[in-house]
């Protein structure tokens, strides 16, 4: 649940395209989605988060790829483990700087394998 960490690896005009919610395009409107969501789940804790990504693909100063995931969440007060799948496509850009960045994210649930 480190939203600074995660938020560094957006480029500022990435777009997130998450299920049910309106396009968020730059970083600061997808910091403000984190936040809101973490600030909602006070005493969670991520317990496991396990991503395996497949076909990269690089061309130039650009990149895609898809990422299948699973995430194992402690809520608080004992009460039961949470686990979710997912799946998800990026495209990446590289940076002035070399460093690659999320430009695009597109997430949606996915059924237990």
């Amino acid at each position: 649940m480190d939203t600074a960490g995660i938020l560094a690896l957006w480029a500022e005009d990435g777009v997130d395209l998450m299920p049910g919610d309106e396009a968020m395009v730059g970083r600061k409107k997808i910091s403000a989605w984190v936040e809101a969501i973490v600030a909602k789940m006070p005493g969670y804790k991520v317990m496991k988060q396990e991503m395996e990504f497949h076909d990269i693909h690089v061309c130039g100063e650009w990149a895609s790829e898809w990422a299948t995931e699973r995430q194992v969440v402690q809520p608080p007060e004992g009460k039961p483990l949470i686990e979710t799948y997912g799946k998800m496509a990026l495209v990446l850009h590289r940076a002035a700087n070399g460093e690659w960045k999320v430009q695009q994210e597109m997430w949606n649930a996915a059924p237990k394998p």
